[in-house]
Formats: structure tokens, sequence, C-alpha cells
């Protein structure tokens, strides 16, 4: 942010000052800017409590649930990039790169939650200032202060954001660890970290797509960033009034007890409640029943789990018709074709462990996969002759086509209901007229410049430029022109796949089609 826009001072009253928010984002044509900021002046803070109609134009844009949970207040003066925010965010990142990387070497992996992250940086946050010295540090070429004021919601967020690029795990890293464990290579420390810088920094060039078409509009309401944000303003009694801020924290501690303590139950007191297979109690010497029904390597058919962490936390998150339609699709996946294809044999799928994800030959063994290429990297088509077809298990392999099947959907998905939406800012971007949001939202956010274009594209070239080095110096069994088409369909599925995740909190898998590729 420039210094100009730090020193500007909010109104006493709370609202965005007079100096002409507007003018500095480009997403805005100018012959808006005079009736929003008219607008904007005569709205309320707390549009939570007004009816529909008595709302301002500008707030009625934002949908309902976004309103109750974003606040409609902004104040650019906030302290973001501290001292806090850099040791902090070091701590959490380290800690959850550590345990991610773990994590994936696993079958059975710890998740490292950013609510986990949000809590505890809350309270480190509010204990560095209280404990720390308001003294400025002078490093000669740059001065920074230790304390500079209460920890702020900016902080926070920002320290959360960092957690969560930074300890998650890196898609670069299978290309190391697959040439170490599986072939014998050791890759150069400094080629590997670069590979796995140019991965993902690859990605965050493609957010200068997603922004255009994804970020302004209104209706992508994001469900999975509106409910930490409750958790921001929950923690920080923001919203709604002390008495209710207080409940909530109150009920929030009490769950957060009863779940703590209610986890030895299953894990250490009762294990056999982790896995409550219904139909086994009924037969329990049925050796096709118990397969049908066990949830500890059979198919889980009717199934319940009274332990927490079987229980996935993105039910919380989504809305309610994703939840419906992904408990459908697992129930006729799962419990309907997979059984199917199981039992008749199809694909020869009834040789093998219905749920095991290792490769076989014909008769059953582990296939030795890595016979099939020489030193260079080579397809020995004799040595395929000589072991014959690849066999998978019927789980697998259906898992395999649902892949294939949910990538491509996401195309039909935004040509059916998002077209016109895409179609829209295509045409505000050919007008020069990027996306004339007029919503409260948007007028808030009038008060930060935007990241230039320029720095996206840079950043592009850098990666881009490393990937085709290390593709010539190293062996990465992955000719230059693959690169350039991963590259393309990268781009292409930016749009399609953040669409669907702003509107339902469902990540659309692309491990598989990535395998294709």
């Amino acid at each position: 942010m420039s210094a100009e826009k730090q020193s500007v001072e909010p109104a006493r009253d709370g609202k965005i000052p007079e100096e002409d928010p507007v003018a500095p984002i480009p997403h805005f044509p100018s012959e808006y800017k005079g009736d929003i900021k008219d607008e904007l002046g005569g709205i309320e803070a707390d549009a939570g409590s007004l009816e529909e109609e008595e709302l301002e134009e500008s707030i009625r844009l934002v949908p309902k649930i976004v309103r109750e949970l974003v606040s409609m207040d902004d104040d650019p003066t906030l302290p973001t990039v501290t001292f806090r925010y850099f040791v902090l965010s070091t701590i959490f990142v380290a800690l959850g790169a550590v345990i991610s990387q773990i994590s994936w070497f696993r079958t059975t992996s710890a998740s490292y939650s950013m609510f986990f992250v949000q809590i505890v940086s809350y309270w480190l946050g509010n204990l560095m200032a209280r404990v720390l010295p308001a003294k400025d540090v002078n490093l000669g070429f740059f001065k920074f202060s230790l304390n500079p004021g209460p920890f702020s919601i900016k902080e926070h967020v920002l320290i959360t954001l960092a957690a969560s690029a930074g300890a998650t795990s890196n898609l670069g890293e299978i290309i190391v660890s697959v040439k170490d464990i599986f072939y014998d290579e050791k890759m150069h420390p400094l080629a590997a970290i670069f590979l796995m810088w140019a991965t993902i920094w690859t990605g965050y060039s493609f957010a200068a797509i997603g922004r255009n078409f994804l970020l302004y509009d209104p209706d992508l309401i994001w469900p999975s960033a509106l409910m930490q944000t409750a958790l921001y303003r929950t923690l920080r009694g923001e919203g709604q009034s002390l008495d209710v801020s207080k409940k909530q924290i109150r009920v929030f501690w009490l769950v957060l007890a009863g779940v703590f303590f209610w986890t030895f139950l299953p894990e250490y007191a009762f294990p056999f409640t982790s896995s409550l297979a219904v139909l086994c109690w009924f037969a329990p010497h049925n050796d096709t029943v118990k397969f049908v029904s066990s949830g500890l390597g059979g198919m889980g058919f009717l199934n319940f789990t009274l332990n927490w962490s079987n229980i996935t936390s993105n039910i919380m998150v989504a809305p309610w018709w994703t939840q419906v339609i992904s408990f459908v699709a697992f129930v006729v996946s799962v419990w309907i074709l997979v059984p199917i294809a199981h039992f008749t044999g199809a694909w020869n799928g009834n040789a093998f462990p219905i749920m095991s994800n290792r490769l076989f030959t014909a008769n059953g063994t582990r296939y030795p996969f890595t016979e099939l290429t020489d030193e260079k990297g080579q397809f020995k088509q004799e040595t395929f002759d000589r072991l014959g077809n690849v066999y998978m298990s019927t789980y697998n392999l259906w898992g395999i086509f649902f892949g294939y099947a949910t990538f491509l959907s996401a195309f039909v998905q935004i040509f059916l209901f998002g077209r016109k939406k895409i179609w829209a800012t295509i045409q505000h971007l050919r007008q020069r007229k990027q996306h004339s949001f007029k919503d409260r939202l948007n007028v808030l956010m009038s008060a930060y410049e935007e990241v230039p274009l320029w720095w996206y594209i840079t950043l592009f070239i850098c990666c881009f430029s490393t990937m085709l080095i290390l593709i010539h110096t190293q062996d990465l069994y992955l000719p230059w022109w693959t690169y350039i088409v991963g590259v393309v369909l990268g781009g292409l599925t930016v749009v399609p796949m953040g669409f669907i995740y702003a509107i339902s909190a469902y990540q659309v898998s692309t491990g598989t089609w990535n395998e294709l590729m």
C-alpha cells in the first residue's frame, strides 16, 4: 500500500473518508464514481439488522448471507505487514510445512487445520501486542515498530493466509520423490527448490485470470471464506452485541471441550465405535456381508462412526445443496456401481482387493513398473509385452473414471450456468471497464490499489523460464512441449474450477487428469 493511502484518516463514524475512495481502483468506470460515493455516504454500517427494502441499493447487491457474516466497514489505516505478522507467519508456516510434508507420504495423514492457525494466532498476536514494547527498530535502510498498537484483524487474516499458502504440500515434490524412491535418482537440492518454487508460483501468476472473472462479482460468495470470516469476527466480538459475542465464545469453548474429551472414547476406551458396521451385527459369519458392511478394508455400506477424526469438516463449510449432491454421488458410486462392477468381474476386478491402490499383473502379483523404462527414461516395449497389461482394483478404476468425468464436468458447468457472467466480464474487459460492480464491498475495496498486471506477467515469465531450464538440465522425464501443454491447460481450468469452488466450496480434483497429461 502506498504511503498516501496509509495516511488517509477514517471518519469518526467508521465510514470511508471523503478523499475519493473509488478513484484508485481500475475496475470502476469513472462515470459511476460520483454515484457510488453518494450512495456510500448514506449507508448504515449495521446492514444486517435492516429489512431488505430498507437497505441502500449498494447493500442489496451483496447477498444476504454475505451481509450477515462480513463487515460493511473498513479502516484502511489498520496495520497489516508488521513485525508480529512476520514472526507468527514464519512459525505457522514452518510447523505446517513439516506436518504436511510428513503426512503426504502416509496413507492416513494428519491434517494441518487453518482453524487451528486462526485461533492460536489470535491469542499469540494479542499476547505480543501486550508484552512487546512500542519501540522503533532502525536498520538503516528500513525502520519498523515492534508494537504498532492493538493486534488488528488484518494482521490476523494475513497470518492465516501465509500459513495456508506456505504450509500446504507442493505438487513439485512428487517429481523429486518419485525420482528418489522409485528410480534411485537424486535431484540436486537447489534444482529441487527451484522446481517447487516455479511450480507453485506459476499458480500464483494465474491469479490474474481468476481475479478478473471470480473476485469482484458479489454473487460469488466463496462459502469457505465466509466461514473463516465468521470466526475472525466472533473471536473479536464484532458484528453482534457484547452479550451475543460472549455467548458465541462460550458455545465455542463448550463444543471444543466436548470434542476434546469425547475423542478419548473412540480412540482409546471404545475403539469399536470408530466403525459401527450394522449389517455385520446381524450376519457376523457371512463373509460377503462383512465385506460389504465393514469400513475397515470393506465397502462401508451402512457403516457409521462416532469418531470425530473420521468425519471431514467440509460438511460445515459447504452449502446444503452441495452436501446433498456429494452424498448422492457417493452412494451411487461407492455403494452401487463399485459393488456391481466388482462382483460381476468387470475388468477382472474381482481378482484383486477392491480398495487397493496398487498395480497388479494378471496373476495378482505387484506390477514391476520400474522395469518399463531404461536408464534414459525410454519406454521398453519388449518388457511391457512380456509383463502384460496393468490391472487395478475396481475402486481405483472407478476413481480414475470419475476423476476424468469430474474434470470435464467443470467446463460443462461453466458453459451451462456461468457463460453469461463470463461473457459479460469479457465485454467489460474489451471496453476497458473492468467489473462496474457497485456493491458495498467493491466500494470498500476501492481504497486500495490493485496489484499491477505486469507483476503477474513477470512472475509467470520467471517461473516459465525456470521450468524450461530445469527440463533441459535435469532428467525430469518431461519434454518441453508437454510442459507448455500443461501450462496452457492449467490456465484454462482456473475460471471453471474457481467458479465451482466460489459457489459451492467443492474443489474439483485435478490429480487424475494431471497424471494422464
